[in-house]
């Protein structure tokens, strides 16, 4: 997500999850944080 402006649904689909939901429970299960807050902050 820091080296694309690819949307995080468009970044959930092409990783096969079945909904943005479930895109992001596993993202922050993962990093501890949400994928818009990983972004936003990876960013600065």
């Amino acid at each position: 997500m820091r080296e694309t402006d690819k949307s995080i649904s468009t970044i959930g689909e092409e990783l096969h999850f079945s909904s943005i939901h479930t895109f992001s429970i596993f993202f922050k299960h993962c990093t501890g944080i949400s994928p818009m807050k990983y972004r936003k902050h990876s960013r600065l």
